[in-house]
């Protein structure tokens, strides 16, 4: 499963553990309250803000947003509003080998494609641009 990694001083001080598994395909519906409440209509318009294509510009909301639920999900409560972290030193680590990759693997078979297009690489220069032409019209 893909994890967020705060610095060592955000972690000791928010109590919080190395690795924070954050599985964004598995959001529930008080998650996706609180998802839309900071501007994202959707659970999948947050995703695209994560995950876009351009790796130029961050949306720090959206990577916020998603500290604060991988946190949630660990058992820290902490308050969005005023929630601060190191975000030079936040880390995405990408799941390295899906389950369906190694059973497909095992089997001789192509792996199933991701469902997200999460890069494996650190979140610093992430993104937060849509491709132009591809918003919703309820976007």
């Amino acid at each position: 499963m893909p994890s967020l990694r705060l610095s060592e001083a955000d972690r000791e001080r928010l109590g919080a553990p190395e690795l924070l598994p954050f599985d964004v395909n598995d959001v529930t519906n008080r998650e996706a309250i609180e998802i839309a409440r900071v501007g994202y209509k959707t659970p999948h318009l947050f995703r695209r803000a994560l995950f876009a294509k351009n790796a130029d510009d961050m949306d720090i909301l959206a990577w916020t947003t998603a500290v604060w639920l991988a946190l949630r999900r660990a058992g820290v409560d902490v308050d969005l509003v005023t929630f601060e972290f190191n975000v030079d030193q936040l880390d995405y680590i990408p799941d390295p080998e899906p389950a369906s990759t190694v059973a497909a693997a095992d089997e001789g078979k192509a792996p199933a494609p991701s469902t997200i297009s999460a890069k494996p690489r650190s979140t610093r220069g992430a993104t937060s641009k849509a491709k132009s032409g591809t918003r919703s019209p309820n976007s």
